[in-house]
């Protein structure tokens, strides 16, 4: 007495039963997920196409959309259930076509560069360029947060936003700026290329420049922007190089210095002083043209920097050039090996005074 009458001989367990309505519930809901996709991604598809590659701002907006469904459904239902997973597939692919968009965008940008630039300053196409990635770049940060709206919806469900990441792949300031950037500056270095080297130098200068200028302020943005500033110093480098060249060539001391680099006193056969073009005579001479420039240092091509800061750089780093190559002559004069009678008398002053001056 008491005891569970066992089930009759035949008759399915419970469980067995349950478990089997529930999996062709858990399929039911599949289907569902996948007919409301379908369409849906149709749909999106063809948004997309009438947009156009030629507009990355609304093609991230389809992406926005389905993206932020994908993550409110996955509050509420779930983010392993059918639905959920369905729409992350399709942002995935409206993700990927923007990130085609922005590529394709910044391709255009790049071939209307002009390939023979009118002169040294940067392309008016380059600056709008510059602004419109900058736009571009902040595109996420404006993301809808379906983290907020499920919240307000039920406290239990706020998150963070996609920006924070929740399993939709929203592209990244930094993957936006990338993908725009670098057609952009390939183009440009192309156009150098047919350049002499002061004047693509300069030009390269006022391109990276123009580029990183707006991009300085976009969140996320800074990798890129580290690159763009270390290629700007680089192609800075270059300016300072051959302006400090074509000085010490006018006041005649280039090929002195490159006699007197060269010239080794426990080797040569011979005191400097006796090399041709490095006699007392030359090194005099050379060394008062050469204090005359550097303290009244006067650009060449790179007058045509397009920002005042990038000027004074350059003036600053022509300075430090020719006084160091002043300092160079006052050693080998100062070196008795080199057999120059009369010493720091051959030079019109003291490399401590010309810093000085120069400073």
């Amino acid at each position: 007495a008491g005891t569970a009458a066992a089930p009759a001989a035949g008759t399915p367990s419970p469980a067995p039963r349950a478990a089997a309505a529930e999996s062709g519930g858990k399929g039911l809901v599949a289907r569902i997920a996948a007919g409301l996709c379908g369409p849906l991604r149709i749909r999106l598809d063809q948004i997309i196409g009438r947009i156009g590659l030629d507009d990355p701002a609304g093609v991230f907006a389809a992406f926005d959309l389905v993206a932020f469904y994908a993550s409110l459904t996955g509050r509420l239902l779930g983010d392993d259930t059918p639905l959920p997973a369905a729409l992350r597939d399709c942002a995935a692919e409206a993700a990927g076509k923007f990130k085609d968009a922005v590529a394709a965008w910044g391709h255009r940008e790049a071939d209307a560069i002009p390939a023979l630039p009118a002169g040294l300053s940067c392309p008016m196409q380059v600056h709008a360029a510059a602004t419109a990635i900058a736009r571009l770049a902040e595109l996420p940060s404006g993301a809808m947060s379906a983290g907020a709206v499920a919240g307000a919806m039920a406290p239990g469900l706020a998150a963070p936003s996609r920006a924070s990441g929740d399993g939709c792949a929203l592209p990244t300031a930094g993957d936006i700026v990338d993908a725009a950037v670098e057609p952009l500056l390939a183009a440009a270095r192309q156009r150098a290329g047919a350049m002499r080297t002061a004047d693509g130098a300069v030009w390269l200068a006022n391109v990276s420049d123009a580029v990183v200028s707006p991009l300085r302020a976009v969140d996320g943005a800074q990798g890129r922007v580290a690159r763009l500033v270390a290629e700007l110093s680089f192609h800075m480098d270059t300016v300072v190089r051959e302006e400090a060249n074509s000085a010490l060539a006018r006041c005649g001391c280039l090929a002195l210095l490159r006699v007197v680099e060269s010239h080794d006193p426990a080797s040569a056969g011979q005191p400097l002083s006796a090399v041709a073009g490095a006699s007392a005579s030359e090194v005099a001479l050379a060394a008062r043209g050469l204090a005359d420039v550097a303290t009244a240092v006067t650009l060449g091509t790179a007058r045509q920097l397009e920002s005042p800061k990038l000027r004074s750089q350059a003036r600053s780093g022509v300075e430090s050039v020719l006084v160091a190559a002043f300092e160079a002559l006052a050693e080998a004069v100062a070196d008795p090996r080199n057999g120059y009678e009369g010493g720091a008398g051959l030079l019109p002053l003291s490399a401590e005074a010309l810093r000085a001056l120069v400073a």
